[in-house]
């Protein structure tokens, strides 16, 4: 991204069509590091009512490894797992909603979110160990791990 500093304002609105008419959800992130001197008054203006955050472009791809490479990949992970049944609980309602985010999402948009992300391998070695760490949970017999959540 640095490529384009100062030859075009940087933003990243973090809502869609489905959570523009949610206030909490109406985020715009402005790449200071990229932006132009002073752009970020136009950009205020542009999104009035709308949390701006500014944040340089490496702040943003961690921002982005958090926010939606990690629900991408528990979603598809979701998916994975899911089973067929027509038996419906509250976790299973739960997993299918998980599961949505990937089903929704363009699987083309949401493999290069995860695949252009710097960070994306370390919100996925994360995922990974603690996957490992619970597995080594249930399978130690008398295990606390209940206890300690």
């Amino acid at each position: 991204m640095l490529q384009f500093r100062n030859r075009v304002i940087s933003i990243h609105p973090l809502f869609g069509p489905r959570s523009f008419n949610e206030n909490d959800l109406r985020n715009v992130v402005f790449v200071t590091d990229i932006s132009p001197a002073g752009s970020i008054k136009l950009v205020k203006q542009l999104f009035q009512g709308f949390n701006v955050i500014e944040m340089t472009a490496s702040e943003h791809d961690k921002l982005a490894a958090k926010v939606q490479v990690a629900p991408y990949l528990i979603s598809i992970l979701a998916n994975l797992v899911n089973s067929n049944t027509d038996l419906k609980t509250r976790s299973k309602k739960i997993l299918e909603m998980m599961a949505g985010i990937s089903i929704e999402q363009n699987w083309n948009v949401l493999l290069d979110t995860i695949a252009r992300n710097p960070f994306s391998m370390d919100i996925l070695k994360e995922i990974e160990e603690k996957i490992k760490q619970l597995g080594g949970e249930l399978s130690d017999s008398g295990s606390d791990l209940w206890l300690k959540h």
